[in-house]
């Protein structure tokens, strides 16, 4: 459930209330059992009491939100709004009691209400606040359209890269990209691999290091391999598989999943995806996912985008859904195709997506251009590493 459906006032107040009880007994168990000083364990008592707040109005309380910034700057923000808060209810009951003469609990009750008034305005206002820079962009700069050029195009791009992940299962082609770099490269990236490391590599021409311009759009395609110890890919697939899961395991990337259909080995999914680098997103994204084991220890696993609507409003009462290919244009298609091979005592997970999106606009590039650049590779990157997460946690889970 989102805030808004319960209203975000009465879900500050509640989460508030939650923290002052986590204050009260971490200071108790402070002071009564570890005999920290009062003074010191009254500071780390407050700041454990951010610390739940942050994190219950960050999950709920703001949760339609998706701040374009680290979650660790989030937190950062949000402890000079509480402390700008917690001063304003301060100076606000010392002034009421000295200079109004009113009893000093009624004019703390008064210094609470005002703090928290402040601390809810600042986190609405600021901490939470999601950059809406385009609605006040030149006409036009915000909107864009999905040409038949453009979709043209791109389908010309997944045709050949379809061709050759078909090279690839057939072993006409080397399975995994890693098996293509020079001798060094490999070594250096198996050694990152075992390490935890995600390999990455951009797919693109020798005239364009960053995304394929194609008329009317950008076709962005990368490739990244992890691996997941200890598990076997048909145990990787079976986390794939996991789709009404995905919001827990790949929150805040994926909000909403939904199986629509299931055959075998054949999957019709709707994903809600949030996407975030200085503007926010919100996508409801149709798939196709097909996967296919090749033999002892692999398989191939298609995911092959339907379609795409932007939302407005995700998570509250108005949500609405933008018409089809016409939007901001920041997901326009999107497939992946990834490659699982048991190696090393575990797997490899290949990765690569081709996605296509807007162009930049002329002037908004300081805006837009981090948005369609970074984005689907940092999407990528967070995908596998979460799901090597949710597999290793799955099997420690699993008893013996």
């Amino acid at each position: 459930m989102l805030a808004p459906r319960v209203g975000r006032g009465r879900a500050f107040l509640l989460v508030g209330a939650g923290g002052l009880a986590v204050q009260v007994a971490a200071l108790w168990g402070l002071t009564e059992f570890a005999h920290v000083h009062y003074v010191a364990g009254l500071l780390a008592a407050i700041e454990l009491a951010i610390a739940h707040n942050f994190w219950w109005h960050r999950r709920w309380t703001w949760r339609d939100r998706v701040p374009g910034r680290p979650a660790l700057q989030v937190f950062g923000a949000f402890n000079l709004a509480a402390a700008t808060g917690a001063g304003l209810t301060l100076g606000a009951t010392v002034l009421l009691v000295e200079a109004v003469g009113l009893p000093p609990l009624a004019a703390s009750v008064v210094g609470v209400g005002a703090g928290a008034l402040a601390t809810f305005s600042l986190s609405d206002r600021y901490v939470f606040a999601v950059l809406l820079v385009l609605a006040a962009a030149p006409p036009g700069a915000g909107a864009a359209t999905l040409e038949p050029q453009a979709t043209a195009a791109f389908d010309r791009y997944v045709r050949a890269t379809e061709a050759r992940v078909e090279a690839e299962r057939q072993g006409t082609r080397p399975f995994l990209w890693l098996e293509t770099l020079a001798a060094r490269d490999a070594r250096e990236a198996r050694a990152a691999l075992q390490r935890g490391d995600v390999h990455m590599t951009r797919v693109g021409t020798p005239e364009h290091d960053g995304p394929l311009p194609v008329p009317g759009g950008l076709v962005h395609h990368w490739v990244a391999t992890i691996h997941v110890p200890g598990a076997a890919p048909a145990e990787i697939a079976r986390t794939m598989q996991a789709y009404e899961r995905y919001p827990e395991i790949h929150h805040p990337a994926v909000t909403r999943a939904t199986v629509r259909a299931h055959t075998g080995e054949t999957w019709q999914v709707r994903l809600q995806l949030a996407m975030t680098k200085v503007l926010t997103a919100v996508v409801n994204a149709d798939y196709d996912v097909r996967y296919r084991t090749l033999g002892p220890g692999r398989m191939q696993v298609a995911s092959v985008g339907t379609r795409f609507a932007e939302v407005d409003g995700a998570g509250t009462a108005g949500e609405t859904e933008r018409p089809v290919g016409r939007d901001r244009g920041f997901l326009w298609r999107h497939n992946s195709y990834c490659a699982i091979e048991a190696r090393d005592h575990g797997s490899d997970v290949q990765c690569e997506t081709v996605s296509l999106s807007r162009r930049v606009p002329a002037g908004l590039g300081w805006l837009v251009g981090p948005f369609v650049s970074s984005v689907p590779k940092e999407a990528l990157e967070q995908s596998l590493r979460a799901l090597r997460t949710a597999v290793v946690s799955r099997r420690s889970e699993t008893p013996p």
